[in-house]
């Protein structure tokens, strides 16, 4: 039971971490986006 306490544990921590994640990343969308420039980069 511990074990499956622990590995319970480890999922919500690890999902709770992307949501924050996917929030940071949605919001620096908008930032970007806010920004009306060409988004041209050429690597050469």
């Amino acid at each position: 039971m511990a074990k499956l306490a622990l590995i319970l544990g480890m999922i919500l921590t690890a999902l709770t971490i992307i949501e924050k994640v996917l929030v940071i990343h949605e919001k620096v969308k908008k930032l970007k986006t806010k920004r009306k420039r060409p988004a041209r980069r050429k690597r050469k």
